[in-house]
């Protein structure tokens, strides 16, 4: 039976992504119920906005005046996330960056399995990194067809982004995680997200400026 489509706005995603991750990683294992009041306060938020939330899943988790049952939640959030299956990933960009996400390992817990990193530097294809050699960007589009690649990461400097981009593209990636300076705008209608640390730097920087001016404190929100 078809799944019917539901219509979730980009920020209760974000909203219900922490949410998921504050149960698996948040001390929340072991236990068989959650309240929106507790998860309310480890996010920062309302009550009533978790509710409103965890409303948005198809399937229902909660029982009134108990809570959450915690296991069920947490099977709802993963499978409207879409990560009830692990996806395959690659990594083009094998500096430093590219090399620490590679190893990272908590990636898996979330549905990720990074597979192989890709460069096109003659001086670091062939360089074992976590067990795996670095790969020539040019054997891509083999690989990705071979091992059902589902998404593409961009780590290389901002006047690279859009080739990889379009590389990936190319490879018959499903979507794009692009950690570059600049916007990459992917052809096919393959959706892409843009995650930039130095723009939470800057937003960080704002608040610091912002909160506190000659002993004055603003509200930035």
């Amino acid at each position: 039976m078809q799944k019917s489509a539901i219509r979730i706005s980009p920020f209760v995603v974000e909203r219900l992504t922490r949410y998921l991750i504050f149960m698996q990683l948040g001390g929340q294992r072991g236990k068989e119920w959650i309240s929106s009041d507790t998860i309310a306060k480890a996010m920062g938020l309302t009550s009533s906005t978790v509710r409103q939330d965890i409303s948005h899943l198809p399937t229902p988790c909660g029982i009134s005046k108990k809570g959450y049952d915690v296991k069920r939640l947490a099977a709802a959030l993963t499978d409207v996330l879409g990560i009830e299956t692990v996806k395959q990933a690659v990594i083009v960009g094998a500096g430093n960056f590219g090399k620490a996400l590679f190893l990272h390992e908590e990636f898996l817990e979330q549905g990720l399995r990074i597979a192989a990193l890709f460069d096109n530097d003659p001086g670091l294809i062939g360089i074992m990194v976590g067990g795996a050699r670095i790969r020539d960007v040019a054997e891509l589009d083999g690989y990705a067809e071979k091992n059902g690649v589902d998404i593409g990461i961009i780590a290389v400097p901002a006047e690279a982004a859009q080739h990889v981009a379009d590389q990936l593209v190319a490879a018959g990636v499903k979507g794009i995680l692009n950690l570059s300076t600049c916007d990459v705008r992917p052809t096919g209608g393959v959706p892409v997200v843009h995650s930039r640390l130095i723009l939470d730097i800057l937003n960080l920087s704002f608040k610091m400026k912002y909160n506190q001016v000659n002993g004055k404190t603003f509200a930035v929100t």
